[in-house]
């Protein structure tokens, strides 16, 4: 795992915004809602905010050079960061795992993943950091 310094923090500031729009989409929403309700009101408040994302945007996964699934990303933000929604009482490890690969399939090195299910709004950031060698699989960083 990379250590990361507060200051090398890639898209720190964009990560700031899209955290401060879902804390307030929690405040305004608390918990108990399908997954879709907040990846969509979370988009209404980054849009309002000036932010361009996209919603449900297809990843391909391909496998020695042809595509062999897809996932679809829950936001993606500024063509920059990949944000996966949860809705569970408390944090799975899993989570973390599933946006590993969001980051893996989309080439992006930014993630954010947010569980509006816990009594607080739960969070955590991610980098993706590609090795240069082929054998090597890549790394992520918890932020």
């Amino acid at each position: 795992m990379n250590l990361v310094h507060d200051r090398f923090y890639p898209e720190k500031s964009l990560t700031g915004v899209v955290i401060d729009a879902a804390h307030e989409v929690f405040r305004q929403l608390g918990r108990g809602f399908f997954e879709k309700v907040y990846e969509n009101s979370l988009h209404v408040e980054l849009v309002a905010r000036g932010i361009s994302c996209v919603q449900q945007e297809s990843l391909a996964v391909s496998y020695r050079g042809q595509i062999v699934g897809e996932y679809f990303a829950d936001l993606v933000v500024e063509r920059k960061l990949v944000v996966k929604l949860e809705v569970a009482s408390s944090w799975d490890g899993s989570f973390d795992a599933t946006l590993q690969n969001h980051l893996r399939a989309s080439g992006h090195e930014v993630g954010l993943i947010f569980n509006f299910g816990a009594p607080a709004l739960q969070y955590k950031r991610m980098i993706w950091t590609a090795c240069s060698t082929k054998s090597s699989r890549g790394r992520c960083a918890d932020l």
